[in-house]
C-alpha cells in the first residue's frame, strides 16, 4: 500500500501523529450490539467456524479474534477494488462518481487548502475500510507506506479541489521506488473530504 506513504506525511505535517493504541481502544467494537448475521459474517471474513453457535457464543469467539488481531482475509484492497468504485462517495444520500484525477488540471501545491487531518481520521480509515487489527495499527510504523514516508521517496505533494457540489479534495504525489530510484515514479493519492475525513486511497504503481 504505497497510497499509505502519502497519507503518513500528511499526517506528519500536520502534527496529528498520536497513539494508536488508544486510539483503537476508543474504536474497539461492542460485539454485544451486533446481530447474529453480523457476529457470524465477522467470523467468516477472517476464516473462523461458527455454525451452530449462540449468540452469547458468537459474541466470545468475535472478541477472542479480536483480542488476537485476526485478519481479515477478504478486504477491499487495491488489488480488488477498482479505481472507479475508490472514487464514488456518498454525498448527501447519493452515490457519486468523482472525476478521474488523471483527467484533472489545475493542481495546486500550496498545502495550505489541505483541511486538518487528525489521527483518529487515519486510524478510522484504516479500520473500517482497509481492515486493519489491533495488532496492524499498533505497529503502522512497520509497513511499507512508513519507511516510504521515513525514506523521503515521496515529493512532489499537490492538491486539486474539486466542483464545491462534491465537497471532497485530492492529494497526490510522486512515488519513487525503493528498488530504482532512476525508473519513473508512480502516483499515488488520496481523497479526503472537506472535514478532513479520509474517503479513499490508491496508487499507480505497476510491478
Amino acid at each position: 500500500m504505497p497510497w499509505l506513504g502519502l497519507i503518513f506525511k500528511m499526517a506528519e505535517q500536520q502534527g496529528a501523529f498520536g497513539d494508536s493504541s488508544e486510539v483503537y481502544k476508543v474504536l474497539q467494537t461492542d460485539f454485544t450490539l451486533f446481530k447474529v448475521s453480523e457476529l457470524k459474517l465477522y467470523l467468516q471474513d477472517r476464516g473462523v467456524s461458527c455454525s451452530d453457535h449462540r449468540k452469547h457464543v458468537l459474541i466470545e469467539l468475535c472478541q477472542k479474534s479480536e483480542d488476537l488481531g485476526l485478519a481479515i482475509i477478504k478486504t477491499p484492497d487495491d488489488f480488488v477494488a477498482s479505481t472507479a468504485a475508490r472514487q464514488t462517495v456518498n454525498i448527501a444520500g447519493e452515490r457519486v462518481k468523482l472525476p478521474d484525477l488523471n483527467q484533472l488540471a489545475d493542481w495546486c501545491d500550496d498545502l495550505k487548502m489541505m483541511p486538518d487531518i487528525e489521527w483518529t481520521h487515519v486510524i478510522v480509515y484504516l479500520m473500517e475500510s482497509c481492515g486493519w487489527n489491533a495488532q496492524q495499527v499498533t505497529s503502522y510504523k512497520d509497513t511499507r507506506g512508513f519507511a516510504l514516508k521515513d525514506s523521503n521517496h515521496l515529493d512532489k505533494v499537490k492538491l486539486h479541489r474539486l466542483h464545491a457540489d462534491h465537497q471532497h479534495l485530492y492529494i497526490k504525489a510522486d512515488c519513487h521506488r525503493q528498488t530504482s530510484l532512476s525508473e519513473k515514479p508512480y502516483t499515488v493519492w488520496v481523497l479526503l473530504s472537506l472535514t478532513g475525513q479520509i474517503r479513499s486511497a490508491g496508487c499507480q504503481c505497476t510491478g
